[in-house]
């Protein structure tokens, strides 16, 4: 477990930790994601509490959005914006892929940056208004999960990057390991937001299909770009849950 965790981290993460190949990351994605939401969860509280009300909420959602953002060094912020690029360019397969490889972001990519990133907070304001911790906690860990599944059950669209090194079929048993954070929050969120809890598994197994199907397979970023789907996906769900 610890040397997984640790590659985990060092792919996923701006931590000082070092990924040499030592073991097999994917399964512990989750792990990797109940960190970054017990972190952003803990800043987030201690902001509202610091700052009571409606601004209180806001500036606690604009921290989460920090926390995730910093932690993972914009890594996921990235990825979204290459796939936008791509989908939002004109041309075949191979068309897509030469643009999700280019680091320029056109305005596809900017716009769905700033859209995901205005979601994230707004609807992050609102599900700390109402108290629903869990929400916060557990989206990056359903969607780290998503990408284990992704990076178990899809091929990679090319011969190298990310997907390469770690897409290949693991067991069932390897998988419900990876789910075991996601498993822990479920009767929590079951009485908190049964909404986010449906919506963010629906989206973080169908996300990264939707993106393969139009590349040929999963790529690092298309990892990234349903990752902050499905956080966004989450918040927006736990946000309407109740109002």
């Amino acid at each position: 477990m610890i040397p997984g965790l640790r590659e985990a981290f060092g792919w996923l993460t701006l931590l000082p930790v070092r990924a040499d190949g030592s073991a097999d990351p994917v399964p512990w994605f989750s792990w990797v994601g109940a960190g970054l939401g017990a972190a952003a969860a803990g800043a987030a509280y201690g902001v509202a509490r610091a700052v009571p009300g409606d601004l209180g909420a806001l500036l606690a959602g604009v921290v989460v959005l920090f926390v995730w953002a910093v932690l993972t060094g914009m890594l996921h912020f990235d990825g979204l914006a290459d796939t936008a690029d791509a989908l939002g360019s004109r041309g075949d397969r191979e068309r897509r892929l030469a643009v999700l490889r280019d680091s320029r972001i056109g305005a596809f990519g900017a716009s769905a940056v700033v859209l995901a990133s205005l979601l994230l907070v707004s609807a992050g304001a609102v599900v700390i208004s109402h108290h629903r911790w869990w929400v916060i906690a557990w989206a990056p860990v359903v969607a780290r999960w998503g990408s284990s599944i992704a990076l178990s059950t899809l091929g990679s669209a090319r011969s190298d990057g990310l997907a390469a090194t770690l897409a290949r079929s693991r067991s069932f048993a390897t998988l419900m390991a990876a789910a075991v954070p996601v498993a822990l929050a479920v009767p929590f969120l079951l009485h908190e937001s049964p909404g986010a809890l449906v919506a963010g598994l629906v989206v973080t197994v169908l996300a990264p299909r939707a993106l393969a199907r139009s590349f040929g397979g999963m790529t690092g970023d298309l990892i990234g770009a349903a990752i902050i789907l499905t956080e966004t996906t989450v918040l927006v769900a736990g946000a309407l849950s109740g109002r």
